[in-house]
């Protein structure tokens, strides 16, 4: 994922980590779990397109387009909503985007033009706005709340229950 991403591994979830690290230790293969945690997280991170809301709550500033045509900030075509995806090992899981644009949607950024005095663009009711920079105010997508954790948890007692009655004959 070449545009943003985040990465966890075990050691990045305290509470799952011990409860975990016994079965990595009796060599079993955790990707079935750390895939459906990089559902969960892809599916947290989408539901901030929803919210307009940073990892923390906060809201994102509203932009220009989203106030002028009454839609949504961030989400003007849905291609960066829709384009978060995951990707696990045994181990660790990664989830975020390959848009090249989201990661200074998500940090922030200023624009300059490269080879003019000024960018040109069509700004408010269709004008055409000359700028010399533009900046884009910081929109965090990506992230790990409580909350996240709190289910990251709950994903792994139901994996090591699973896995508990699997070994007991029960069902897998």
């Amino acid at each position: 994922m070449n545009g943003l991403a985040v990465h966890i591994g075990l050691t990045g979830i305290p509470d799952a980590q011990a409860m975990l690290g016994e079965l990595v230790a009796l060599g079993e293969d955790l990707t079935p779990l750390m895939e459906a945690i990089g559902v969960y997280l892809v599916g947290s991170t989408v539901e901030r397109f929803e919210t307009e809301t940073e990892p923390d709550g906060t809201p994102w500033m509203p932009s220009w387009r989203a106030r002028d045509e009454g839609g949504q900030t961030l989400t003007r075509t849905g291609r960066l909503k829709q384009s978060f995806d995951s990707r696990a090992d045994a181990v660790s899981v990664e989830w975020g985007t390959n848009v090249s644009y989201a990661a200074p949607l998500h940090f922030g950024a200023v624009i300059r033009p490269k080879n003019a005095k000024a960018l040109a663009f069509v700004g408010s009711h269709g004008a055409l706005v000359f700028a010399g920079e533009v900046i884009l105010p910081a929109r965090p997508m990506v992230g790990f709340t409580d909350q996240d954790s709190a289910a990251v948890v709950m994903l792994a007692a139901d994996f090591i229950e699973q896995r508990a009655a699997g070994a007991a004959g029960g069902a897998p």
